[in-house]
């Protein structure tokens, strides 16, 4: 079933815009294993007994890490823009966990 379109701007993937982003959808935990409610919060729980598994799993680890409250960075999906206050929390997050050896992606090279 058809329900949208998703379009991703062009970006200079080394700007400082697209780091900001790359640091907040790590904060999200945006990958697409990870369980997203609609809008509407119409879908109450995943379909399967391991998408909830997953689900109740993620949460706990999302607790575990830390990870940026959804209010401080609800505005972005309103303005489509990281303010200067969400940019330097953003930064210092990513500063602190790079500081104790976490990581967010594969070691490139």
């Amino acid at each position: 079933k058809f329900v949208g379109t998703v379009v991703f701007p062009k970006t200079d993937t080394n700007s400082e815009d697209a780091k900001l982003w790359a640091i907040l959808a790590s904060e999200m935990g945006a990958n697409p294993g990870n369980w997203v409610r609609d809008r509407a919060n119409a879908i109450k729980e995943p379909a399967t007994d391991f998408e909830t598994a997953r689900k109740f799993a993620y949460r706990l680890s999302q607790a575990g890490r830390g990870v940026l409250p959804e209010a401080q960075y609800q505005s972005v999906f309103a303005s489509g823009k990281i303010d200067a206050a969400l940019a330097q929390e953003l930064k210092k997050r990513f500063d602190e966990k790079k500081k104790l050896g976490h990581i967010d992606c594969a070691p490139s090279g």
